[in-house]
Protein backbone atom coordinates (compact mmCIF):
# COMPACT_ATOMS: atom_id res chain seq x y z
CA UNK A 1 0.00 0.00 0.00
CA UNK A 2 1.13 3.58 -0.91
CA UNK A 3 2.11 5.69 2.09
CA UNK A 4 0.16 8.32 0.46
CA UNK A 5 -2.91 6.31 0.55
CA UNK A 6 -5.85 6.39 2.54
CA UNK A 7 -5.67 6.73 6.18
CA UNK A 8 -7.53 7.69 9.25
CA UNK A 9 -11.49 8.33 9.13
CA UNK A 10 -12.57 11.82 8.85
CA UNK A 11 -15.91 13.82 10.05
CA UNK A 12 -17.98 14.09 7.73
CA UNK A 13 -21.58 16.10 6.66
CA UNK A 14 -24.39 16.10 9.03
CA UNK A 15 -27.90 16.82 9.14
CA UNK A 16 -29.01 19.56 12.35
CA UNK A 17 -33.05 20.00 12.97
CA UNK A 18 -33.61 23.55 13.68
CA UNK A 19 -36.53 24.60 15.87
CA UNK A 20 -37.68 28.25 15.09
CA UNK A 21 -40.39 28.36 17.60
CA UNK A 22 -39.14 31.61 18.80
CA UNK A 23 -39.90 33.68 15.70
CA UNK A 24 -42.81 35.89 16.40
CA UNK A 25 -44.04 36.80 12.56
CA UNK A 26 -43.66 35.27 9.22
CA UNK A 27 -40.83 37.13 7.56
CA UNK A 28 -42.53 39.05 4.31
CA UNK A 29 -41.85 35.62 2.19
CA UNK A 30 -40.96 32.36 2.12
CA UNK A 31 -37.32 31.65 1.51
CA UNK A 32 -36.18 29.79 -1.66
CA UNK A 33 -32.98 28.90 -3.30
CA UNK A 34 -30.69 31.08 -3.46
CA UNK A 35 -31.42 33.19 -0.68
CA UNK A 36 -28.71 33.87 1.76
CA UNK A 37 -29.66 34.31 5.89
CA UNK A 38 -27.26 36.36 8.16
CA UNK A 39 -28.98 35.16 11.38
CA UNK A 40 -28.13 32.40 13.65
CA UNK A 41 -30.80 30.74 16.30
CA UNK A 42 -29.16 28.21 18.52
CA UNK A 43 -30.83 24.53 18.71
CA UNK A 44 -29.66 21.93 21.65
CA UNK A 45 -26.43 23.90 21.33
CA UNK A 46 -25.62 24.30 17.48
CA UNK A 47 -26.12 27.17 15.40
CA UNK A 48 -28.98 27.09 12.77
CA UNK A 49 -30.32 29.43 10.38
CA UNK A 50 -32.98 32.02 10.89
CA UNK A 51 -35.30 32.17 8.30
CA UNK A 52 -36.03 35.44 8.92
CA UNK A 53 -32.86 37.16 8.62
CA UNK A 54 -32.42 37.56 4.63
CA UNK A 55 -29.10 39.37 3.23
CA UNK A 56 -27.77 39.87 0.32
CA UNK A 57 -25.11 37.09 -0.74
CA UNK A 58 -22.36 39.42 -1.08
CA UNK A 59 -22.78 40.43 2.29
CA UNK A 60 -21.47 38.18 5.12
CA UNK A 61 -23.82 35.38 5.83
CA UNK A 62 -23.56 31.73 7.61
CA UNK A 63 -26.49 30.40 5.74
CA UNK A 64 -27.46 29.73 2.17
CA UNK A 65 -30.65 28.07 1.22
CA UNK A 66 -30.29 25.53 -1.39
CA UNK A 67 -34.29 24.40 -1.35
CA UNK A 68 -37.49 24.33 0.19
CA UNK A 69 -39.12 21.28 0.40
CA UNK A 70 -43.24 19.96 1.22
CA UNK A 71 -43.01 17.43 4.22
CA UNK A 72 -44.35 14.23 3.41
CA UNK A 73 -48.15 14.05 4.15
CA UNK A 74 -47.56 11.58 6.65
CA UNK A 75 -46.20 14.06 9.23
CA UNK A 76 -48.07 17.39 8.54
CA UNK A 77 -52.21 15.84 8.46
CA UNK A 78 -53.70 13.79 10.73
CA UNK A 79 -55.87 14.50 14.42
CA UNK A 80 -53.55 15.75 15.99
CA UNK A 81 -52.98 19.49 16.88
CA UNK A 82 -50.45 21.06 14.68
CA UNK A 83 -47.84 21.95 17.23
CA UNK A 84 -47.58 18.27 18.38
CA UNK A 85 -47.33 17.58 14.68
CA UNK A 86 -44.16 19.95 14.40
CA UNK A 87 -42.90 19.04 17.64
CA UNK A 88 -42.70 15.23 16.65
CA UNK A 89 -39.82 16.21 13.81
CA UNK A 90 -37.86 17.87 16.29
CA UNK A 91 -35.04 16.33 18.66
CA UNK A 92 -37.19 15.18 21.36
CA UNK A 93 -40.24 14.22 19.31
CA UNK A 94 -41.05 11.16 18.53
CA UNK A 95 -40.57 11.00 14.69
CA UNK A 96 -37.24 12.84 14.52
CA UNK A 97 -35.11 9.69 13.55
CA UNK A 98 -37.65 9.21 10.73
CA UNK A 99 -37.26 13.08 9.90
CA UNK A 100 -33.61 12.81 10.44
CA UNK A 101 -33.26 9.94 7.55
CA UNK A 102 -35.52 11.67 5.04
CA UNK A 103 -33.92 15.19 5.46
CA UNK A 104 -30.33 13.52 5.07
CA UNK A 105 -31.58 12.20 1.89
CA UNK A 106 -33.74 15.22 0.73
CA UNK A 107 -31.38 17.34 1.10
CA UNK A 108 -28.19 15.56 -0.09
CA UNK A 109 -30.17 15.02 -3.56
CA UNK A 110 -30.94 18.77 -3.52
CA UNK A 111 -27.73 19.62 -3.19
CA UNK A 112 -26.70 17.37 -5.84
CA UNK A 113 -29.12 19.03 -8.42
CA UNK A 114 -27.83 22.32 -7.38
CA UNK A 115 -24.64 21.61 -8.14
CA UNK A 116 -24.54 19.57 -11.09
CA UNK A 117 -23.96 16.09 -9.45
CA UNK A 118 -27.35 14.63 -10.16
CA UNK A 119 -26.26 13.41 -13.63
CA UNK A 120 -23.13 11.59 -12.52
CA UNK A 121 -22.89 7.47 -12.24
CA UNK A 122 -20.39 6.16 -9.50
CA UNK A 123 -19.34 2.81 -10.65
CA UNK A 124 -22.20 3.03 -12.87
CA UNK A 125 -24.92 4.00 -10.11
CA UNK A 126 -27.04 6.80 -10.19
CA UNK A 127 -26.38 9.72 -8.17
CA UNK A 128 -29.34 9.74 -6.13
CA UNK A 129 -28.83 5.93 -5.28
CA UNK A 130 -25.34 6.62 -4.42
CA UNK A 131 -26.43 9.29 -1.78
CA UNK A 132 -23.85 11.35 -3.98
CA UNK A 133 -23.73 14.99 -2.36
CA UNK A 134 -21.03 17.87 -2.68
CA UNK A 135 -18.61 18.56 -0.37
CA UNK A 136 -16.53 21.50 0.98
CA UNK A 137 -16.07 24.19 3.77
CA UNK A 138 -19.65 23.44 4.74
CA UNK A 139 -22.41 21.51 6.51
CA UNK A 140 -25.85 20.28 5.43
CA UNK A 141 -28.47 21.41 7.68
CA UNK A 142 -32.22 21.56 7.61
CA UNK A 143 -34.56 23.75 9.34
CA UNK A 144 -38.60 23.24 9.91
CA UNK A 145 -40.56 26.51 9.30
CA UNK A 146 -42.10 28.31 12.21
CA UNK A 147 -44.89 27.56 13.51
CA UNK A 148 -47.16 30.44 12.18
CA UNK A 149 -45.73 29.31 8.55
CA UNK A 150 -47.39 25.89 9.48
CA UNK A 151 -50.42 27.31 10.32
CA UNK A 152 -51.01 29.58 7.19
CA UNK A 153 -50.00 26.17 5.25
CA UNK A 154 -46.60 26.56 4.76
CA UNK A 155 -45.29 23.21 6.54
CA UNK A 156 -42.11 22.86 4.54
CA UNK A 157 -38.08 22.25 5.31
CA UNK A 158 -35.87 24.35 4.14
CA UNK A 159 -32.20 22.96 3.39
CA UNK A 160 -29.35 25.00 3.69
CA UNK A 161 -25.58 24.81 3.70
CA UNK A 162 -23.53 26.67 6.43
CA UNK A 163 -20.20 27.85 5.55
CA UNK A 164 -17.57 26.64 8.42
CA UNK A 165 -14.09 26.59 9.24
CA UNK A 166 -12.75 22.58 8.21
CA UNK A 167 -10.39 22.87 11.44
CA UNK A 168 -12.95 23.87 14.09
CA UNK A 169 -16.55 23.14 12.65
CA UNK A 170 -17.85 26.40 13.74
CA UNK A 171 -20.00 28.84 11.99
CA UNK A 172 -17.52 30.93 9.32
CA UNK A 173 -20.02 34.04 7.42
CA UNK A 174 -18.70 34.01 3.52
CA UNK A 175 -19.26 36.98 1.27
CA UNK A 176 -19.47 35.71 -2.40
CA UNK A 177 -18.58 37.35 -5.47
CA UNK A 178 -21.67 39.52 -7.23
CA UNK A 179 -23.80 36.96 -9.47
CA UNK A 180 -21.92 33.71 -7.81
CA UNK A 181 -23.76 31.21 -4.90
CA UNK A 182 -23.58 27.55 -3.83
CA UNK A 183 -25.13 26.67 -7.17
CA UNK A 184 -21.04 27.22 -8.68
CA UNK A 185 -19.39 25.20 -6.23
CA UNK A 186 -17.88 23.04 -9.10
CA UNK A 187 -16.75 26.66 -10.36
CA UNK A 188 -13.53 28.26 -10.14
CA UNK A 189 -14.93 31.81 -8.88
CA UNK A 190 -15.77 30.68 -5.45
CA UNK A 191 -13.74 31.53 -2.40
CA UNK A 192 -10.96 29.37 -1.29
CA UNK A 193 -12.73 29.31 2.13
CA UNK A 194 -15.92 27.54 0.39
CA UNK A 195 -13.29 24.41 -0.49
CA UNK A 196 -12.02 21.34 1.87
CA UNK A 197 -8.46 20.95 2.10
CA UNK A 198 -6.04 18.44 3.73
CA UNK A 199 -2.71 17.49 4.20
CA UNK A 200 -0.97 14.33 4.57
CA UNK A 201 -0.26 13.20 7.60
CA UNK A 202 0.12 9.22 8.35
CA UNK A 203 -1.48 9.67 11.62
CA UNK A 204 -4.06 11.24 10.28
CA UNK A 205 -5.65 14.17 7.52
CA UNK A 206 -5.34 17.71 9.42
CA UNK A 207 -7.49 20.13 7.69
CA UNK A 208 -5.84 23.43 6.25
CA UNK A 209 -6.44 26.55 4.95
CA UNK A 210 -6.32 25.73 0.75
CA UNK A 211 -3.85 28.32 0.20
CA UNK A 212 -1.17 26.10 2.17
CA UNK A 213 0.07 23.02 0.50
CA UNK A 214 -1.94 19.75 0.73
CA UNK A 215 -3.03 16.50 -0.54
CA UNK A 216 -6.62 16.47 -1.37
CA UNK A 217 -9.36 18.93 -1.43
CA UNK A 218 -12.69 17.18 -0.68
CA UNK A 219 -15.40 17.67 -3.46
CA UNK A 220 -18.19 15.03 -2.70
CA UNK A 221 -19.18 11.97 -0.73
CA UNK A 222 -21.30 8.83 -1.34
CA UNK A 223 -22.51 5.96 0.56
CA UNK A 224 -19.90 2.86 -0.40
CA UNK A 225 -22.88 0.00 0.63
CA UNK A 226 -24.98 1.75 -1.76
CA UNK A 227 -22.94 1.55 -4.42
CA UNK A 228 -20.54 -1.82 -3.98
CA UNK A 229 -23.00 -3.46 -1.47
CA UNK A 230 -23.38 -4.43 1.99
CA UNK A 231 -20.74 -7.41 1.94
CA UNK A 232 -18.02 -5.32 -0.06
CA UNK A 233 -18.56 -2.66 2.86
CA UNK A 234 -18.83 -4.82 6.00
CA UNK A 235 -15.05 -5.93 4.39
CA UNK A 236 -13.81 -2.98 3.73
CA UNK A 237 -14.69 -1.73 7.62
CA UNK A 238 -11.85 -4.43 8.67
CA UNK A 239 -9.78 -2.50 6.53
CA UNK A 240 -8.78 -1.86 2.87
CA UNK A 241 -7.19 -4.21 0.26
CA UNK A 242 -5.03 -2.44 -3.00
CA UNK A 243 -8.10 -3.86 -4.96
CA UNK A 244 -10.45 -1.69 -2.52
CA UNK A 245 -8.43 1.61 -2.90
CA UNK A 246 -8.81 1.16 -6.76
CA UNK A 247 -12.23 0.95 -6.74
CA UNK A 248 -12.74 3.92 -4.57
CA UNK A 249 -10.31 6.38 -6.34
CA UNK A 250 -11.84 4.97 -9.98
CA UNK A 251 -15.50 5.61 -8.70
CA UNK A 252 -14.85 8.45 -7.46
CA UNK A 253 -12.65 9.67 -10.83
CA UNK A 254 -16.40 10.04 -12.77
CA UNK A 255 -16.76 13.12 -10.98
CA UNK A 256 -13.48 14.92 -13.03
CA UNK A 257 -16.09 16.35 -15.70
CA UNK A 258 -18.23 18.47 -12.95
CA UNK A 259 -15.56 18.91 -10.67
CA UNK A 260 -12.29 19.98 -12.87
CA UNK A 261 -13.67 20.16 -16.23
CA UNK A 262 -12.03 16.64 -17.01
CA UNK A 263 -9.74 18.06 -19.60
CA UNK A 264 -6.79 18.45 -17.41
CA UNK A 265 -3.33 16.88 -19.20
CA UNK A 266 -2.10 15.07 -17.47
CA UNK A 267 -5.35 14.07 -15.43
CA UNK A 268 -5.53 15.27 -11.38
CA UNK A 269 -5.84 12.19 -9.03
CA UNK A 270 -9.13 11.01 -7.50
CA UNK A 271 -9.21 9.27 -3.70
CA UNK A 272 -11.86 7.72 -2.79
CA UNK A 273 -11.57 7.84 1.44
CA UNK A 274 -13.85 6.27 3.85
CA UNK A 275 -14.42 8.71 6.61
CA UNK A 276 -15.78 8.39 10.25
CA UNK A 277 -19.50 8.64 8.75
CA UNK A 278 -21.77 5.56 9.03
CA UNK A 279 -19.16 2.81 9.37
CA UNK A 280 -19.88 2.82 12.64
CA UNK A 281 -22.40 -0.09 13.25
CA UNK A 282 -24.24 1.97 16.14
CA UNK A 283 -24.09 5.31 13.75
CA UNK A 284 -27.55 7.70 13.06
CA UNK A 285 -28.19 6.12 9.47
CA UNK A 286 -28.29 2.21 9.47
CA UNK A 287 -26.39 0.75 6.94
CA UNK A 288 -24.70 3.96 5.18
CA UNK A 289 -20.96 4.12 4.80
CA UNK A 290 -19.45 7.57 3.98
CA UNK A 291 -16.66 8.14 1.17
CA UNK A 292 -15.29 11.19 0.59
CA UNK A 293 -14.26 12.02 -2.84
CA UNK A 294 -11.17 14.15 -3.15
CA UNK A 295 -9.20 15.31 -5.89
CA UNK A 296 -5.24 16.16 -6.03
CA UNK A 297 -2.46 16.58 -8.10
CA UNK A 298 -1.42 14.01 -11.40
CA UNK A 299 0.96 13.01 -9.36
CA UNK A 300 -0.58 12.75 -5.69
CA UNK A 301 2.24 10.24 -4.21
CA UNK A 302 4.81 12.90 -4.92
CA UNK A 303 3.38 16.45 -5.25
CA UNK A 304 1.23 18.45 -2.82
CA UNK A 305 -0.86 21.45 -4.22
CA UNK A 306 -1.56 24.94 -3.43
CA UNK A 307 -4.82 26.23 -4.04
CA UNK A 308 -8.04 24.86 -5.63
CA UNK A 309 -8.29 22.07 -8.08
CA UNK A 310 -11.66 23.06 -8.78
CA UNK A 311 -12.70 24.60 -12.14
CA UNK A 312 -9.42 24.24 -13.17
CA UNK A 313 -10.28 23.08 -16.70
CA UNK A 314 -6.91 22.95 -19.08
CA UNK A 315 -5.25 25.36 -16.23
CA UNK A 316 -1.98 24.37 -14.74
CA UNK A 317 -2.00 23.16 -10.92
CA UNK A 318 0.12 25.10 -8.52
CA UNK A 319 2.39 22.44 -7.50
CA UNK A 320 4.72 21.72 -4.36
CA UNK A 321 7.05 18.80 -3.94
CA UNK A 322 5.19 16.39 -1.22
CA UNK A 323 9.01 15.22 -0.21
Amino acid sequence: MSLRAPVAPLAALGVLVASLAGCTAPPPRPVEAGDCLGGTVTTDGAPAPDLDALVDCTEPHGFEVIASLDLPERWTTGDEPLADRRAALLPSGGAYDDFQAWAFRSCGEAAADETGLDGVRIASVAASRALLRPAGAFDLEVALTSEERWAAGEARAVCAVRWTDPETAETRPLALPEGESFADLYDAGLPLDTRRCYAYDEEDLPAVPCDDPHWVEYVATFDAAAVFGDEWAAAAARGLSEDAIRQLDEACAALSPVVDGGVADPPLSYRGLPTETGWDEDGDLPGYREVACAVAAPDSLHDDVVGSLVGIGSGAPDLVSAE
